[in-house]
């Protein structure tokens, strides 16, 4: 008697223990999916009636439409047009205009494709924003990825590169995280020296006649490079810019060297102001200081032979 309960306890307790393992299987891989899903970019419609089309520009059938506040996986990009590929969950996939669709989460592993070939056709959907033709200051180009690559979503003429976004964007074709900047302007300058100082959250490059001047180029806070160099003439100065995730900044300046500090704009914390001594060029030398923030502003100095302008 006592043989035949304690075999039917253990029966239920082998029942249970199975049940309870299929329940955690179950639930991880739900949690898994729930993940995956989670942390891939998805294209939300910002109009109504959202033309989906069989490829990347209105010469394209159209395949599918989205309503307002409707979204999709993203899997792909144009990169000739900008436009952006997308996988919807009953099975429609096809391409959307980056001006009629918010793309949401980090598109950094997005596959780019070269579909379009030819230049951007305006979607009827939305007519493409008129942009500046001349420049009279820095023209300002934007890209809805963090790599400068496809068409840019928008082109600005700015007086100066001075930005802090905060954690916005420079405009409402611009997602908040993982955009990219190109600043492009030619300055004619008298001979002499000049002090260039650049500030950004996440990284930044700077070019001069298409040649490297100053380059960080990673993810990081807020910090700091200041170079002194010997210029005259006309020179075309080029900063590019990308923004990871969190706050963005921006500021880049060239003034002419008089042993001052840099301009206002976007400073490191707790830095302290430079002596007098700490920005004199040294003769015949390209001068480079560098700043970061969230610590002491350490100043690291590299010297090499200055290249004629």
């Amino acid at each position: 008697m006592k043989s035949s309960r304690l075999t039917i306890f253990m029966r239920f307790l082998m029942i249970g223990l199975a049940a309870g393992l299929w329940l955690v299987a179950v639930t991880s891989t739900a949690n898994a999916a729930h993940l995956q899903q989670s942390t891939q970019p998805v294209a939300i419609a910002i109009y109504d009636q959202v033309n989906i089309r069989t490829g990347p520009s209105t010469t394209y059938p159209v395949s599918g439409v989205l309503l307002y506040g409707e979204s999709c996986p993203v899997v792909g990009r144009d990169t000739a047009t900008g436009w952006w590929m997308i996988r919807c969950p009953g099975g429609t996939q096809g391409w959307v205009s980056y001006e009629v669709v918010n793309v949401v989460g980090d598109t950094s592993g997005v596959p780019l494709y070269s579909v379009g070939g030819s230049a951007i056709v305006a979607p009827p959907e939305q007519q493409a924003p008129q942009q500046p033709q001349t420049f009279a200051g820095w023209k300002a180009s934007y890209y809805a990825n963090k790599d400068l690559q496809g068409v840019p979503v928008l082109v600005q003429d700015v007086p100066e590169i001075n930005f802090n976004w905060g954690y916005g964007s420079p405009g409402p074709n611009v997602p908040a995280d993982f955009f990219s900047a190109r600043y492009e302007r030619t300055l004619n300058l008298a001979a002499g020296n000049y002090l260039l100082t650049l500030r950004m959250d996440d990284g930044a490059r700077v070019f001069i006649d298409d040649q490297p001047v100053m380059d960080d180029w990673r993810t990081g806070g807020l910090r700091e490079m200041t170079q002194v160099r010997t210029l005259g003439g006309q020179h075309r100065f080029r900063v590019e810019y990308f923004e990871d995730s969190g706050q963005a900044v921006i500021y880049f300046s060239v003034a002419p060297f008089n042993d001052v500090p840099a301009p206002p704009g976007p400073s490191c914390a707790g830095a302290s102001a430079r002596s007098r001594d700490s920005t004199r060029p040294m003769a015949g030398s390209v001068f480079q200081q560098y700043r970061s923030r969230g610590q002491p502003c350490r100043r690291k100095l590299r010297v090499a032979r200055r290249v004629p302008a």
